[in-house]
């Protein structure tokens, strides 16, 4: 089962396009642990590092992060991001988003308040597969194979709604 949001965001990718599932990669990994600990000493603030670099299996290998902080404090700490991630993609009233390429790596990084929906579900999804090597196994397995691009998404989608709980 999808969510409206879900089922639109499918519609817009092209026809012909396939999934980039890689390979995990080591070199990613640590710079990605390089770039939270790098986060977390100049902002003080808590840093989420999520997805499937995370969890050590194939995927994008794009770096996944949520950098808690109130959006009353975003003026006091955006400044602070600067540095670390340049500047961002999206400010929007409850979180900025960074959609970056540093060092050859690809970040997606989110501030936001932990009561973000979005940040309470991923947290959910990520440690559930954490926590339980079946549903890791699972995830895994959905990432085989020639997919294109919508066939992908859906199925992690369908796979993220049911983890979660969503209906």
């Amino acid at each position: 089962m999808l969510t409206a949001s879900q089922k639109e965001y499918l519609e817009k990718i092209p026809e012909g396009d396939k999934a980039d599932i890689q390979p995990w990669d080591s070199a990613s990994a640590k710079f990605a642990e390089t770039l939270v600990k790098q986060l977390e000493e100049s902002t003080g603030l808590e840093v989420f590092w999520e997805g499937s670099l995370a969890l050590g299996i194939p995927g994008q290998n794009d770096i996944d992060l949520y950098i808690f902080s109130e959006p009353k404090d975003f003026s006091d700490n955006l400044p602070k991001l600067l540095s670390v991630l340049g500047e961002p993609t999206y400010i929007l009233e409850d979180k900025i988003l960074w959609r970056v390429v540093k060092d050859g790596h690809k970040i997606d990084a989110c501030l936001g308040s932990k009561n973000l929906k979005g940040a309470q579900g991923d947290a959910v999804f990520f440690n559930s597969l954490k926590e339980k090597p079946e549903l890791l196994k699972e995830y895994t397995a959905l990432k085989q194979g020639d997919l294109s691009a919508r066939e992908y998404y859906q199925r992690k989608n369908e796979f993220y709604n049911r983890v979660i709980g969503l209906k």
